[in-house]
Order: structure tokens, then sequence, then C-alpha cells
């Protein structure tokens, strides 16, 4: 069952913490840090990223990892992108047709990276195409998997809200996720002179 949360940055942060903690016991007896991997395949993913890193790292002893670019390099001192975001940050069909066969390695990079480190939390950040295909490779091979349940770990779609303008077609794929949070912006009009 997804959940859909519309947010503040304060909402975040409890949300989020009742969702983490919930049933996170695996790792208070181990003396780990929670482990989040964090996805972002382009600028504006990276930089919602390095907010959620900061707000989170101020509340919370957690180790992240994942696909990020500067921001989220910057926010945490020990983050480190499995490899570079610009590999997989392509704009238009030519682009990604030249760039197929290294979006495919990467797509295999990064679900061995989550299968290894074994997170408790992955947020996918912004970038639909790649991370839903990293999902739902991930959520497959945990089925096969022996010792392994895909409920172990939460999967979280955290977007801005463009993302509601997708078709209907495409909301299928929002079905690969645990929980939903859209970023919500609050404007106020320039007061007239």
């Amino acid at each position: 069952m997804m959940i859909i949360y519309y947010m503040r940055s304060s909402f975040l942060k409890k949300t989020l913490s009742r969702i983490f903690f919930k049933n996170n016991t695996k790792n208070t007896k181990n003396n780990k840090k929670p482990h989040i991997c964090l996805l972002a395949g382009e600028a504006s993913g990276d930089e919602i990223g390095g907010h959620l890193i900061s707000s989170l790292g101020k509340k919370y002893k957690l180790r992240f990892s994942g696909i990020g670019g500067y921001y989220m390099s910057n926010s945490e001192p020990k983050f480190k992108s499995i490899f570079p975001i610009s590999n997989i940050s392509v704009m238009g069909i030519s682009d990604v047709i030249i760039k197929l066969p290294i979006l495919y390695k990467h797509i295999y990079q990064t679900v061995y990276h989550i299968i290894k480190e074994k997170p408790e939390v992955i947020i996918s950040l912004d970038n639909k195409g790649f991370n839903n295909r990293v999902i739902k490779t991930t959520k497959n091979i945990l089925k096969i998997l022996p010792k392994t349940d895909p409920q172990d770990i939460k999967f979280i779609l955290y977007v801005a809200p463009s993302s509601w303008g997708l078709k209907n077609q495409k909301n299928i794929q929002l079905n690969l996720y645990d929980h939903l949070f859209c970023i919500c912006l609050l404007y106020t009009s320039p007061s007239p002179r």
C-alpha cells in the first residue's frame, strides 16, 4: 500500500522518522548506524537530496550512500556516489540511445550496491526512468534470493509536484514504492504598492 504525503520540511522529519524507525530494531542491537540509499539522476534531484541529507543528518546519526552529485557530497562528507551523476543525466531520445549501454550497466551496478549494502530505506529522487528500473529490478532479485524479504527495505519516492503530470499508464509505476513524498512549495504573491 502506498501512502501519499504532502509536506513541508518539518513534517518530513517526523514522518520519515516514524517510517524509518518503526520496526528498525536490528541496527540498534548491532550498534550500526541506520542506512539510507538515495538515488538522484539529475541536478534537481541532487539538490533535493542535499537538503534531505543535511536536514536528516542534524537530527539522526545515519549512514548515506547512493547516486548523487555536488550538493549531496557537500551535505555529507562521507557520502560517495556509486558513479558520477553525469553518466545517467540524459535528455532527449538521441542522448538515451547513445548512452543506453552505460545506463544498463549503471542500473545493475546500483542494484548490486543495494543488495550488498542492504539499506533500510531507499529514496528515489526525481529521475523516474532510471530509478523505476533500479527499484523494479531490486525487488525482483530480492524475491528470489534466499533469506531476504523485499519488505525489509522501504522504498520511498520523493519528488517535486511535477510528477502529478504523469499519464494514467505511468501511474502504475508508482506501485513500486511504499511511500510517496510530494514537496509542497508555498508562494506568496507580492503585495501591490
